[in-house]
């Protein structure tokens, strides 16, 4: 499955739900500020790539992806052209738009994820029981188990990044986005 492929990639390396609020508000502001906000991006693109890869991506809150932008354009020394850029939109740092758009691009994944629900709950169930039945094969070589483990844990941790995506959703985001989805799919090319 494809989208479990990018839900996983979502998850590791973009803002989880924490700090930065999703209002309708910021929402609409957002949706005027990110083309604008995009094409800049773009265009630094390749001054800020190879920092991008140096960060630690498993830490995914909002204040790690905050310090992050700060850091990375402070060093590069685009920060203060990204924040002239962003405060027309009603935006007083350029980290909120980068925030915001993390947190929509894992929005939308929720809400494509959320009619599978009780089937990727399910798929994670069973995977889960195949590899406690793996740990306790003790007919198993070391190898053999390690072999069969990393065959099942794999899929196991995409789907519950799924199911993660779809929790945070449900906290109240996915009833802000899905007015504005169509939208918001087309800014994202989502």
């Amino acid at each position: 499955m494809p989208k479990i492929v990018l839900c996983f990639l979502l998850l590791l390396f973009s803002a989880s739900v924490k700090s930065t609020a999703l209002t309708e508000e910021n929402l609409q502001q957002w949706i005027k500020a990110f083309p604008a906000f995009n094409d800049w991006m773009n265009k630094n693109r390749q001054k800020v790539a190879a920092d991008f890869q140096l960060v630690n991506r498993k830490d995914t809150s909002d204040e790690r992806l905050k310090e992050n932008f700060v850091e990375i354009f402070k060093r590069r020394e685009l920060y203060d052209e990204a924040n002239k850029l962003v405060k027309p939109f009603g935006f007083e740092q350029p980290e909120q738009v980068y925030v915001l758009t993390s947190k929509i691009r894992r929005t939308l994944s929720a809400i494509e994820y959320l009619p599978e629900e009780d089937k990727i709950r399910k798929t994670v169930s069973k995977l889960e029981e195949k590899i406690q039945a793996i740990k306790k094969d003790e007919s198993l070589s070391w190898f053999e188990r390690y072999k069969k483990l990393g065959n099942y844990s794999d899929p196991l941790d995409k789907y519950q990044a799924a199911l993660t995506l779809i929790e945070e959703g449900k906290q109240g985001n996915i009833d802000i986005v899905q007015p504005y989805f169509d939208k918001v799919s087309q800014l994202l090319k989502h």
